[in-house]
């Protein structure tokens, strides 16, 4: 069975090619709906499957591989930091590979 946990689809700065394509539409939304298509045509080809329950579109911030990510950058997730902070302190050369 094959199986992908994440697909984290990057689009432009909102700064930039904020230009007007049609009714109210930005040429950057244009371009990531684009990229979004070719994506999930792949995934159709490809015979997977998506959880739409487990989906997330049009959200300022997202959390992507134990990052949180919005329009000013990525950051650790606060509970993710958390866990390492009172991960014990190895002693070992076998507690040192556990890690």
């Amino acid at each position: 069975m094959r199986y992908i946990d994440d697909i984290a689809v990057k689009g432009e700065r909102v700064t930039t090619n904020n230009d007007e394509v049609e009714n109210g539409i930005r040429k950057f939304i244009r371009s990531h709906l684009e990229d979004l298509e070719k994506i999930f045509e792949r995934i159709l080809r490809s015979k997977l499957t998506v959880s739409g329950m487990k989906c997330s579109f049009c959200v300022p911030e997202i959390e992507v591989f134990s990052y949180l990510c919005n329009a000013e950058g990525r950051r650790i997730c606060t509970r993710n930091r958390e866990k390492i902070l009172e991960w014990p302190r190895p002693e070992s050369t076998k507690d040192v590979h556990s890690f």
